[in-house]
């Protein structure tokens, strides 16, 4: 929206995750318990990453309209070279801080529950950027939702 257009300027991607699974679980806890907490930022960041490719992966099926329009995602600012490579980076960073955040941030059976989503992200870096479908990516964003909020849900 103006005046910043940030998605129109290659970072709608970026803020767009951080708003939607950081500023918003955020928002919700210290609207509850009165505090932010850190905790919460570090809980979110592995479903960050997710977010962040789900919308790489829906920007590329939108790159042609996008770019007819004037709109300058990274979608067509990157080379679809690039795009795989942050792709799998993102992805592969997501489920190492999983992994690094067991027992302290997370417990131990949401980080293997949310190991499930791990197939479908390499599915979709397989397909990423050969493929108009961004399904791969909001499937393996969704999966790890759905569990980290029956594993919190238990947990609490």
């Amino acid at each position: 929206m103006p005046p910043l257009k940030l998605a129109w300027r290659g970072w709608g991607e970026l803020t767009n995750a951080l708003l939607g699974a950081v500023a918003l679980p955020v928002y919700a806890f210290s609207i509850q318990s009165g505090q932010v907490d850190l905790m919460i930022i570090l809980a979110s960041l592995p479903f960050v990453l997710l977010a962040f490719n789900d919308l790489l992966a829906t920007q590329w099926a939108d790159r042609c309209a996008d770019a007819y329009v004037g709109k300058r995602s990274l979608a067509i600012l990157w080379s679809a070279n690039k795009l795989r490579l942050t792709y799998t980076g993102v992805a592969a960073t997501s489920y190492l801080m999983l992994l690094t955040l067991r027992g302290t941030v997370y417990p131990e059976v949401m980080v293997w529950g949310s190991l499930l989503a791990l197939p479908v992200s390499v599915w979709g870096g397989i397909t990423y950027t050969k493929q108009h479908s961004p399904f791969p990516a909001v499937a393996a964003m969704v999966l790890i939702l759905l569990v980290q909020m029956v594993g919190w849900y238990l947990e609490i």
